[in-house]
């Protein structure tokens, strides 16, 4: 395993962040919803807002050597009835420092940040099928699948159906 840092993103981080994101949506479109060229067309200063939120949500960076190589996004549900829930969003490792633990540091890291949330009871999430190595992180780190929906996302003329994925906490 190797050394890395992991901490939440300030606006400080916008344009690495978006230039990872930029990188994710390019790589694997299969994985989230935003297309690479929905993402093109928001400015930076949208993506150091997002960064900027105070209420509960975050993005959490992977670094190493300084620079940003995985994201993970949380974000708290906002009505009173569903404040007991959380979403993790927008995961990535940079392909070329896969298999080498950072996924894991990454999400440990978010767990422990989310677990001190009071009243948080359940964080959800939202992964492609196909993304066994994912799948196999979550579940190793305690999430469950609860559904599949067929054809979540098409791209041209071809469907990728999306697993839903819970961790109790309480």
């Amino acid at each position: 395993m190797i050394d890395v840092e992991t901490r939440v993103l300030t606006e400080g981080d916008a344009a690495a962040y978006w230039n990872l994101r930029l990188e994710a949506l390019e790589q694997e479109p299969q994985s989230f919803a935003e297309s690479a060229e929905e993402h093109r067309a928001t400015p930076i200063e949208l993506a150091a807002a997002r960064l900027r939120q105070a209420d509960g949500s975050f993005v959490l960076g992977a670094f190493l050597s300084g620079e940003l190589v995985g994201m993970a996004g949380f974000f708290r549900e906002k009505h009173l009835k569903a404040r007991h829930k959380g979403k993790i969003w927008g995961v990535y490792v940079r392909v070329n420092y896969r298999r080498q633990g950072i996924g894991r540091a990454l999400f440990s890291a978010l767990l422990e940040k989310v677990k001190t949330l009071p009243g948080l009871e359940q964080v959800d999430l939202t992964v492609s099928a196909r993304q066994v190595a994912a799948k196999t992180l979550y579940r190793s780190l305690g999430f469950e699948t609860f559904g599949v929906e067929r054809a979540a996302l098409k791209i041209g003329d071809q469907y990728f159906d999306e697993e839903y994925m819970v961790l109790r906490l309480r």
